[in-house]
């Protein structure tokens, strides 16, 4: 994301501040660990609405602060970072910056994680507040290394918590 420490902290503090005033009694104040996707994991967005995304995708760097809470689960506080590559060459637009937060606490089961993520974008093209909805099913290789198959939808605007009545 290109931040410098002083930025770092602060969205610590955010995450912080989120993690406590949304998981209450559940979450331990200044608890958060810095978190990232591994990016062998290939973690990539084959398709956006409106825009012409390459038969690879594009490559989705995910990171953040993570909390552990009392009642076993855990929560997320990030950024979905899309590298746009532009076809044809010349310059890459910006990437598509997507904040992410739990709606819910995630639990480990023993087909995978199960999360719900509250999301909002100022940035590119005003995405405005949305819902993501996914599973990521990690597994432990013989040499140590960990993988994971993530499917995770976007919808903008969001449902449910967004939804006008």
């Amino acid at each position: 994301m290109g931040r410098d420490d002083a930025a770092i902290a602060a969205e610590r503090d955010r995450a912080d501040a989120y993690f406590q005033a949304t998981f209450d009694t559940l979450y331990t104040p200044g608890s958060v660990e810095a978190f990232g996707v591994d990016p062998r994991n290939e973690y990539r967005a084959y398709f956006i609405s409106g825009m012409r995304v390459p038969p690879e995708g594009f490559v989705v760097r995910d990171g953040g602060f993570r909390a552990d809470l009392s009642n076993g689960g855990f929560v997320v506080f990030g950024d979905y970072n899309i590298k746009v590559i532009k076809p044809g060459g010349g310059p890459d637009p910006d990437p598509i910056i997507i904040h992410y937060e739990s709606a819910d606490p995630i639990f480990e089961t023993p087909t995978g994680l199960f999360f719900l993520c509250r999301l909002s974008s100022d940035d590119f093209e005003d995405f405005g507040g949305g819902l993501a909805q996914g599973i990521s099913s990690p597994k432990i290789l013989a040499d140590g290394r960990v993988v994971a198959n993530i499917r995770n939808i976007l919808t903008f605007p969001g449902l449910g918590f967004d939804a006008q009545q």
